[in-house]
Formats: C-alpha cells, sequence, structure tokens
C-alpha cells in the first residue's frame, strides 16, 4: 500500500504534467487564433480540429474514469468544467 509520501509525490508528478499540458495548449490556441487571423479562410477547419480534438479527450476521460470505477472524478472535474468561469 502506498504511503502519504508516494501518494504527495505523485500529485506533484501529477501536477506538473498537467501544468506541461496546459502550456502546450495554450500556445496550440495562440498559434490557432494568429493562424485564423492571418488565414481566415482556415477558420472553420481549426475550430472543426479543436471541438473534434475536445470531443475526443471528453470521451477517453469518461472512458477511463469507468475502467477505473471512479464516476465521482469524472463528475467532478465535468461540473468544475461547466460551470467554472
Amino acid at each position: 500500500m502506498e504511503n502519504n509520501a508516494d501518494i504527495s509525490a505523485n500529485a506533484i508528478l501529477i501536477n506538473d504534467s498537467l501544468n506541461r499540458a496546459e502550456a502546450v495548449l495554450q500556445d496550440l490556441l495562440i498559434f490557432s487564433l494568429e493562424e485564423i487571423k492571418n488565414n481566415p479562410s482556415s477558420e472553420e477547419k481549426i475550430l472543426s480540429l479543436w471541438s473534434e480534438s475536445i470531443t475526443d479527450l471528453g470521451n477517453f476521460f469518461f472512458q477511463e474514469c469507468q475502467k477505473v470505477n471512479n464516476k465521482r472524478l469524472y463528475k467532478h472535474v465535468m461540473r468544475s468544467l461547466m460551470f467554472k468561469r
């Protein structure tokens, strides 16, 4: 069984990975918006790519939460996404 130090270390690793993923997504969003600004005809395709990717990520997250039987985490994250401003 993991002790609290292991759980804390894992939480730190998860947080660091999420921070890196957030930075990559922010850079990608800036790049996407610049591309739309410079090439307005690309807007529909870029928005479609973003929409499909977000949907795929949401579906993957739901499936993984189901695999480990953690519906509570899924509901908590989805509520946070829906109601956070």
